[in-house]
């Protein structure tokens, strides 16, 4: 799930679930705030991420009790390649857990997952806790595979694999 919010950004996963009825993936901002947009970037390898074309925002101050605010009309979207990631405008709602997913039995997974606060031109999900409802067996991102991804977010198994 940390894959979702490492800021690596290559057009293929950084998180994959197994298909499942309603999968999700969410991450911990730390605190509850204003929020301002979502930038979502979706595969742009040979899936094009069609199965997201759904894709539907929740948010809560809690780990549970999610209200869902948004829900994507369809339209096929895209990431980094194509420089088309999904902008979901959150009109200031309030929110210490986001939580992204599909509302179907399919696989989920996306490139990568930006939030901004109101006022803040950071992205508050970088390097933040994040979870996923199933770890498919694509779950271990191709981009983790490679020595470009920064240490500082590998775990110390992989960090160890990568140098031998």
């Amino acid at each position: 799930a940390a894959g979702g919010v490492d800021g690596q950004k290559d057009g293929t996963w950084g998180f994959h679930t197994t298909r499942e009825k309603n999968p999700w993936w969410r991450v911990d901002l730390g605190r509850s705030m204003a929020l301002e947009r979502i930038l979502i970037f979706n595969r742009c390898d040979h899936t094009r991420g069609r199965r997201n074309d759904r894709i539907c925002v929740w948010i809560s101050d809690t780990p549970d009790g999610f209200a869902r605010v948004y829900r994507h009309d369809g339209t096929p979207f895209g990431g980094q390649p194509d420089g088309n990631p999904l902008s979901v405008p959150m009109k200031g709602h309030q929110a210490r857990y986001v939580r992204l997913g599909l509302e179907e039995t399919e696989s989920f997974h996306l490139d990568e997952v930006e939030i901004y606060a109101v006022g803040d031109e950071s992205n508050v999900a970088l390097g933040r806790p994040a979870t996923q409802s199933s770890s498919g067996e694509w779950s271990a991102p191709p981009k983790l595979h490679s020595s470009a991804a920064p240490p500082s977010i590998l775990p110390r198994a992989i960090i160890r694999w990568l140098h031998e």
